[in-house]
């Protein structure tokens, strides 16, 4: 909704904007006020298990590296990696990640759905 809040949310906020993307809508949601509407029903999980940034495996867009670094050592074949979000400048890494590593994450290997050139 660009830069007009909702000014009655279906979970009880009211007056909320999110204006920039979905990360920052959740954690205004998460701190601001008020939380009681938003926090019995959200989760808050590992973001190296269930929401790892690609960035991880080559450079993150400020520069800086995993704060972890076998996260960039062990790459997609992490056995505690659940999720892996390929978004902004790493986008680009998917294609390798997916298809050209030791493990087949399609399903359909190299020449199949997704790893076909």
């Amino acid at each position: 909704r660009g830069n007009k809040g909702y000014q009655n949310w279906r979970i009880g906020v009211l007056d909320q904007q999110c204006s920039s993307n979905e990360q920052v809508c959740l954690n205004d949601l998460w701190h601001g006020n008020p939380k009681e509407f938003f926090r019995p029903h959200a989760m808050v999980e590992s973001g190296k298990k269930w929401n790892r940034g690609a960035c991880v495996m080559r450079q993150c867009g400020d520069g800086g590296g995993a704060s972890d670094p076998k996260m960039k050592k062990l790459g997609m074949g992490d056995p505690n990696l659940e999720i892996m979000h390929f978004m902004g400048a790493s986008k680009g890494a998917a294609l390798e990640a997916l298809c050209g590593g030791g493990r087949d994450l399609t399903g359909g290997g190299k020449t199949g759905y997704g790893c076909k050139s």
